[in-house]
């Protein structure tokens, strides 16, 4: 998980037509400059991780590869799709400004332009209390959680908040903030290579 969490995978994608500004602000801080977390691509791959761990836990005490619980399936089907969702919205939208990763709690709870959002702190709330349970159930009783359909039905509620939240939000230009200057030092003295508005990719 922490090797993970070092790479892409659970990072935004920077917009193509950015990837040079990025190259360029790198250069000039004289480090890697990351992307934002994203809350979609983080909790598909919080899940993933848990099955793939909880199995190879109980493989090594029980001697046997369990089988996963229905609604642990259907629980990554969920969050699968919300995933999908959210990079067919990011490939829909126009150019997003880009700014650096704020650290993991503050990128999964805050949009593009960098605002605190409801349905994010939602879903973040429901995945960790469904997290918490699953890993009480694997320790205490070496078997897969069987999550009641209503907590089903919660977290698909907070994929569809957090989904219709994501769209709303693109709705709303990104052209609309201040900017920011990136530039370079060169032997001249200090040359501007782009402005692009301040904020964040989703």
């Amino acid at each position: 998980m922490f090797l993970l969490m070092g790479t892409d995978a659970f990072r935004d994608k920077v917009p193509a037509d950015q990837l040079a500004l990025v190259r360029v602000a790198q250069l000039t801080i004289g480090k890697r400059v990351r992307a934002t977390y994203s809350l979609a691509r983080f909790q598909v791959g919080i899940w993933l991780l848990f099955i793939v761990a909880s199995a190879i836990f109980m493989w090594l005490i029980l001697g046997e590869l369990p089988t996963p619980e229905p609604t642990l399936v259907a629980l990554l089907t969920v969050s699968a799709v919300t995933t999908a969702v959210s990079i067919a919205v990011d490939g829909n939208a126009a150019s997003r400004p880009f700014t650096p990763s704020r650290g993991l709690l503050n990128d999964i709870t805050t949009g593009w332009d960098g605002t605190q959002q409801l349905h994010r702190i939602q879903a973040l709330a429901v995945n960790a209390l469904l997290l918490v349970a699953g890993i009480d159930a694997v320790s205490e009783n070496l078997a897969y959680p069987v999550f009641d359909t209503p907590w089903l039905s919660l977290l698909g509620v907070s994929g569809i908040a957090q989904a219709g939240g994501k769209q709303m939000l693109e709705n709303v230009s990104p052209n609309s903030g201040p900017l920011v200057t990136t530039s370079v030092t060169t032997p001249a003295g200090v040359t501007p290579v782009s402005s692009v508005p301040a904020g964040r990719a989703v």
